[in-house]
């Protein structure tokens, strides 16, 4: 599944593309059954397809947007905001602009 990033009104977007779901492994805790039929099975893709992802996608896009925030992204303006998948971790990247209000506040407490 491939998953779309995007940054806007101070808070990271996540979308993901509908690829097909595979069910590799499940198993219930009844004795009576011991592999699921092919109701089952879709049932399982369905319920991870139109609730599992969108459900970790919103906990991912809260904590992300939580994280940035630690570090002060809140602060300004973001422009043209990249996710770069690298071996074993992610790079931001991402241009900025001073907002003006913080600006002219910093200026007039310099100048005085």
């Amino acid at each position: 599944m491939d998953i779309t990033v995007s940054y806007a009104d101070k808070k990271v977007f996540l979308q993901s593309n509908r690829s097909e779901i595979y069910v590799l492994q499940a198993e219930f805790s009844s004795q009576n059954q011991s592999h699921l039929d092919q109701a089952q099975l879709d049932f399982i893709r369905e319920a991870v397809e139109k609730i599992g992802i969108p459900k970790v996608l919103s906990v991912c896009e809260t904590e992300v947007t939580r994280l940035l925030n630690e570090q002060g992204t809140y602060l300004f303006d973001i422009f043209s905001p990249e996710v770069l998948p690298q071996e074993g971790f992610t790079v931001i990247q991402m241009d900025f602009g001073f907002p003006h209000h913080l600006l002219v506040e910093f200026l007039r407490r310099t100048l005085q």
